[in-house]
């Protein structure tokens, strides 16, 4: 059965609220920043299940290594050397690492700080996404 979107966003954010009852692994992000450019990579170990932040814009992924992906568009795994991803506005994902993966994503933003960036380019639930996303820029 094939979940539609509103049930697919529902349960990953089920399943990130499980997640945080039991113990997190430290995940730590590179952040790069470069001509209007800001590029974030974390290196996720093999067996960890995680949960992404909302986007507020389109951006651009990398990922090598092997990792399975819950998303708007359903379950992918993405294995192999270096995959491009594009994501739209939105979208919340959910994973699971068979293998070590690296996962960059790269986003276009005036942002020259971690903090900046964060800022405007994530929200951390539907509800501020629909806010945010129906304001005018």
């Amino acid at each position: 059965m094939e979940l539609t979107v509103e049930q697919n966003r529902a349960s990953i954010c089920d399943l990130e609220q499980h997640l945080l009852t039991l113990p997190q692994v430290e995940i730590e992000a590179r952040h790069y920043f470069i001509g209007g450019l800001y590029a974030r990579e974390i290196i996720i170990p093999a067996g960890v299940c995680l949960t992404g932040a909302i986007h507020l814009a389109d951006h651009l992924n990398f990922v090598t290594g092997d990792i399975s992906v819950q998303t708007d568009a359903g379950m992918v795994r993405m294995t192999g050397i270096q995959m491009v991803v594009p994501s739209l506005k939105g979208i919340k994902r959910a994973g699971y690492t068979h293998a070590e993966t690296i996962w960059t994503t790269v986003h276009a933003t005036p942002a020259t700080t971690p903090e900046e960036a964060e800022r405007l380019l994530v929200v951390d639930s539907f509800e501020q996404y629909l806010e945010v996303s129906q304001c005018p820029l």
